[in-house]
């Protein structure tokens, strides 16, 4: 618990709001994931991941055919 209070920490967590939150919205709209449509960590954690991984192959294939704009991800699922 001091690790969190420390001025260390929260620098470190003031950065979560300008790195992880917008990711964690992106993947959610992209993927209409908000609320969830099943209940149960198994279940809940197995959508999330497949959905990340998703994700992450369609920005690999965005750097590769040179695609700069991550809405186009929203694009290629059809939302």
């Amino acid at each position: 618990m001091e690790f969190y209070k420390s001025k260390v920490e929260q620098a470190i967590y003031s950065l979560r709001s300008t790195s992880i939150e917008p990711l964690i919205g992106h993947i959610k709209s992209a993927f209409r994931i908000d609320p969830l449509p099943i209940q149960g960590y198994d279940r809940t954690c197995a959508i999330v991941l497949l959905s990340v991984l998703l994700y992450q192959i369609l920005v690999y294939y965005n750097c590769k055919t040179d695609r700069d704009n991550p809405m186009s991800i929203k694009y290629m699922l059809g939302t």
